[in-house]
């Protein structure tokens, strides 16, 4: 799922030096609302995992969106089995 996400920040805007595990969303990669909900789309339109803007705001890092897809994920897999 990380590659994934990482091909997602790429797509956005971001290079694959600027993403690290401990950087805040908001904080250390500036990403404001309009992006967040960019990011949410992207996530959903390619992996089909469905992500509020409320669930984005309340991530500490980029490590926690990797644990959020992989969770939400295995979810989404389980109720499609």
């Amino acid at each position: 799922m990380r590659t994934e996400i990482n091909n997602i920040m790429l797509q956005i805007g971001f290079e694959t030096q600027d993403l690290n595990d401990d950087f805040s969303l908001i904080n250390d990669l500036g990403i404001d609302s309009t992006e967040l909900v960019e990011l949410a789309f992207q996530i959903k339109d390619k992996l089909n995992i469905v992500l509020t803007l409320e669930e984005l705001k309340a991530l500490d890092n980029l490590r926690d969106l990797y644990d959020l897809v992989e969770l939400k994920g295995e979810d989404t897999y389980a109720k499609n089995k």
